[in-house]
C-alpha cells in the first residue's frame, strides 16, 4: 500500500534539507527530470537498487505511480546523477515486485525486508543509454 500524501510532504521538505547528504551514501543520487505541465527542472534524491546489468537499475515506488516525479519521468526525458556522473534515461519500465526474480535485482536483507514492511509492490526499472567511447 502507497505512502499517504501527507506524509510525502513532510519527507519532500525533508529531502530538500538532507538531499545533499543522503546523495552522498551509496546507492542514493538525484533523479533530473522536468515538470510535465511547467517545463521547470526538478531534483530528486532517490536511492538506486542494483542490477548485474550495468545499464539497468530499480527504483522502488514508495508512494505509488501518483509521484509528481514518476509522472514527470513518464512525460518526458530525465536523467540520473550518482557519484558525479550522469546518466541519460533510455527508457523506464513500471514492473511488479513479485516478478523480479533474484538474479535480476540484487536487494540485501534489510531492503528486502524494508520493502516488504513499506508495502512497496512496484519498481520502476531505469536503462540507461549506452555511452560510446572511441
Amino acid at each position: 500500500m502507497p505512502r499517504s500524501r501527507r506524509l510525502a510532504r513532510q519527507v519532500r521538505h525533508l529531502n530538500r534539507a538532507l538531499g545533499p547528504v543522503f546523495i552522498r551514501l551509496p546507492g542514493f543520487g538525484y533523479l533530473h527530470h522536468r515538470g510535465r505541465r511547467t517545463g521547470c527542472r526538478y531534483r530528486t534524491p532517490l536511492r538506486l537498487l542494483s542490477s548485474p546489468n550495468h545499464n539497468t537499475a530499480y527504483i522502488a515506488l514508495t508512494y505509488g505511480t501518483s509521484t509528481d516525479w514518476y509522472l514527470n519521468m513518464v512525460a518526458g526525458p530525465t536523467s540520473f546523477e550518482q557519484k558525479n556522473q550522469l546518466r541519460n534515461v533510455a527508457r523506464a519500465d513500471l514492473v511488479d515486485r513479485a516478478d523480479q526474480g533474484p538474479a535480476d535485482v540484487r536487494l540485501g536483507v534489510f531492503t528486502r525486508f524494508g520493502l516488504r514492511v513499506l508495502g512497496v509492490e512496484q519498481l520502476v526499472r531505469l536503462v540507461f543509454e549506452i555511452d560510446n567511447v572511441n
